[in-house]
C-alpha cells in the first residue's frame, strides 16, 4: 500500500467521548485529551457527549475552554445531557442529538440551614 500525506485543510478529525459527571478530575482530563489532539494537528474535533452534570464552576471552565479551541468543534449527544452538561454542549460551533437522547434543565437553588446576614449598601 503506498502513503497519502495529507493537505493541511484535510487534517483529520478526531472523535472524543466524554460520558462522565462533570468535576475537576473529569474536566482536567477532558481538556489535556482535547489539547493533546489539537497539538496532533487535527483541525476539528467531534465531541461526543452524555453527562449526568455536576460542577457549574468546572462546566463553565470546560465550555470556555472549548470556545477557546482554535479548530471546528462538533458536539453531539450520544444519551443524556443534564445540568451543567448543557452548557458544554452548547460550546459546540455545530451541535448534533441523537434521536432518543434527552436534555434536562433545572433552576438552580440552594438551602441555608444557618442565620443569614444581610448587608445592606446605600
Amino acid at each position: 500500500m503506498g502513503s497519502c500525506k495529507l493537505r493541511d485543510d484535510e487534517l483529520p478529525t478526531a472523535y472524543l467521548i466524554f460520558h462522565a459527571p462533570v468535576n475537576p478530575i473529569t474536566a482536567q482530563h477532558f481538556m489535556a485529551t482535547c489539547a493533546n489532539l489539537v497539538n496532533q494537528g487535527n483541525n476539528e474535533l467531534y465531541l461526543c457527549l452524555s453527562s449526568p452534570g455536576g460542577e457549574v464552576a468546572s462546566g463553565i471552565t470546560i465550555y470556555n475552554f472549548i470556545r477557546g479551541l482554535p479548530v471546528n468543534i462538533i458536539t453531539h449527544n450520544i444519551g443524556n445531557i443534564d445540568s451543567i452538561g448543557n452548557a458544554i454542549f452548547l460550546s459546540g460551533e455545530i451541535r448534533k442529538a441523537s434521536p432518543h437522547s434527552t436534555f434536562m434543565f433545572h433552576g438552580v437553588g440552594f438551602e441555608l440551614n444557618a442565620p443569614v446576614t444581610t448587608l445592606v449598601l446605600a
